[in-house]
């Protein structure tokens, strides 16, 4: 017997109680009671898994943003259907709209910049692998060493064609 078909009879045997005359029997009035109980709680459980769905269902609507107008339109859901989980994949959705932002704005520089900001990353990282080996003296060739190492890793990216 599938739920559909256990819900109508539920029903029906409740319908059947509550017209059956009974003369204060006390066997009807338990199983009335109990039924009517068992609907209550299962037509507030039809309630509350809608609502769920609806709250899926904002998520789904939430995380297909793909512009700031999209997402500001998108996230005008009732109260009723946010969750924390609408919360959080609406900062995903944030969080992957400014790292495309942040693409396209490197993207517009022209590439000499872009390489010299990555080399100054470069040797800042290399300045600090030399820092962490207490036998080095950071002098003027520790730090000429930095830079040699950042050079012939730009141009293994180069090489490689990972460009910088």
């Amino acid at each position: 017997m599938d739920k559909e078909e256990n819900n109508k009879d539920i029903d029906a045997l409740l319908l059947l109680l509550s017209q059956r005359k009974t003369n204060g029997c006390y066997f009807d009035q338990r199983y009335h009671a109990a039924l009517t109980a068992l609907v209550a709680e299962r037509d507030g459980l039809r309630i509350e898994l809608e609502r769920e769905r609806m709250r899926l269902a904002a998520c789904g609507v939430a995380a297909i943003s793909n512009t700031r107008e999209t997402a500001k339109e998108n996230r005008e859901v009732s109260d009723e259907y946010k969750s924390s989980s609408f919360d959080e994949v609406c900062a995903a959705v944030d969080r992957e709209m400014a790292l495309r932002e942040r693409v396209a704005e490197l993207e517009a520089k022209p590439p000499a910049d872009r390489e010299r900001k990555l080399r100054g990353r470069l040797v800042c990282a290399a300045l600090t692998g030399l820092c962490a080996d207490p036998s080095v003296d950071l002098d003027e060739a520790a730090s000429k060493s930095a830079v040699a190492i950042a050079d012939r890793t730009l141009a293994a990216m180069r090489k490689k064609g990972g460009g910088a």
